[in-house]
């Protein structure tokens, strides 16, 4: 009766995914940023990614953890809370709207209006799941 016990929980474990081995990070690619706006109410971009998520079972994506700068201005800090799944052993292209406000994006405007167009994202995103937070970094820069 034991040994049944045992081969059934064995059983039962390997057909868990992520019991016996940790999860993968998912890949991420940032394909470009797009600026929405820039004026009084501050500087929105929307950076769109593609996840790729090798695990087998799908990651839920709750949060990014961003900084941004304009041609070489002073980095600017915030969060996006999201609410997106990455399918298992799949992909999906994520956009994240990036908002500052008025006050910290004085220095991106002023770039902005002096015709810069060079970025530098980079931050953690953050995927919630069972066994913890996966945190995966990226860092970009490209031309807006």
């Amino acid at each position: 009766m034991r040994t049944a016990g045992l081969a059934a929980l064995a059983l039962f474990l390997t057909a868990c995914p992520g019991v016996l081995r940790p999860l993968e990070k998912p890949t991420v690619e940032l394909q470009r940023v797009e600026l929405v706006g820039a004026g009084l109410s501050g500087v929105d971009l929307r950076a769109h990614f593609v996840m790729t998520n090798p695990n087998n079972v799908g990651l839920p994506l709750v949060a990014v953890d961003w900084e941004v700068s304009i041609g070489g201005a002073s980095p600017v800090r915030g969060r996006a809370d999201l609410a997106a799944k990455i399918p298992a052993k799949g992909s999906a292209p994520v956009v994240v709207d990036v908002h500052v406000g008025p006050g910290a994006a004085i220095g991106l405007v002023r770039a902005i209006s002096a015709g810069e167009r060079t970025y530098h994202l980079s931050g953690t995103l953050h995927f919630d799941t069972s066994l913890g937070d996966i945190a995966v970094t990226f860092d970009e820069t490209g031309a807006l």
